[in-house]
């Protein structure tokens, strides 16, 4: 790993990732504090207002669990916290790689005395880590809101645990991305399939959620591998984050090796 690359990487997209730090912490004190002990159904509530309920399915609006540990799975890990962070992933993803070669600022990087496969496990690391900082980040947040709000009524260990499967399905996003930014040399192709196939995976998990006669396509996208209201609830989780992090390895893997056999324009 190159220290000097991975310095400048925080110079440069701090701000990017204090950015969406804000929005997660603004998206969690607000739905946590929408918790309603005597009437945990928001997605009632929001089809009172005329919400389309195939509408509220699709973000995975469903109440299955009326506790608090429930109401954070459904409302907020249903959608919130797997497709924000995604927006992080596909900008960052492309950013690490395709875009300093597009630019030409990679044969600068190459120029000095630093092989391509340790720019490549550089850049890998700085994104795994900050996934890893968002997710720690709200693990820590959702848990100081639930007990100054709600004290007692969160189920910390399943909580915990919603948050290490979500850390395990980031991380598969993002070896989606940063695979397609080593394989291409322009931004654009980078993110048409380094943003687009994640993108594909989110839009089908919300139309496979506003559809029941779709579930046996379910495992169509890997967001499947991750649903936080049945961990919630207690249910096996090992075996899909396990296949999760497979996939993310295997994908980080491929990358580098990608990044340091082809041909580049320097």
């Amino acid at each position: 790993m190159s220290k000097t690359l991975f310095v400048k990487n925080i110079k440069s997209h701090w701000k990017l990732l204090v950015a969406f730090l804000a929005l997660l912490t603004m998206y969690m004190a607000i739905i946590i504090s929408m918790y309603d002990p005597a009437d945990a159904d928001l997605m009632r509530r929001l089809a009172g207002l005329n919400f389309s309920q195939n509408l509220l399915a699709a973000f995975g609006f469903e109440t299955i669990d009326p506790s608090l540990t429930g109401f954070i799975a459904t409302y907020l890990y249903g959608f919130l916290m797997p497709g924000l962070p995604m927006l992080y992933t596909v900008i960052m993803g492309n950013k690490l790689v395709a875009s300093l070669v597009d630019k030409g600022s990679m044969a600068g990087i190459l120029m000095g005395p630093v092989t391509r496969r340790r720019v490549a496990t550089t850049q890998m690391v700085y994104l795994v880590l900050t996934l890893t900082v968002i997710v720690a980040y709200v693990t820590v947040l959702g848990l100081v809101i639930s007990v100054q709000r709600f004290p007692g009524l969160l189920n910390v260990p399943a909580f915990l645990r919603m948050n290490v499967g979500l850390l395990a399905l980031h991380l598969a996003l993002a070896g989606i991305s940063f695979f397609f930014s080593c394989l291409f040399n322009q931004t654009g192709a980078s993110l048409a399939l380094g943003a687009g196939i994640p993108t594909v995976f989110l839009l089908l998990r919300m139309l496979l959620n506003s559809s029941p006669r779709l579930k046996t396509f379910r495992y169509a996208t890997i967001f499947s591998l991750y649903n936080a209201a049945e961990i919630a609830l207690g249910k096996p989780w090992l075996l899909p984050t396990g296949a999760l992090l497979v996939i993310a390895v295997a994908l980080f893997a491929g990358g580098i090796i990608v990044f340091d056999r082809k041909d580049l324009p320097l």
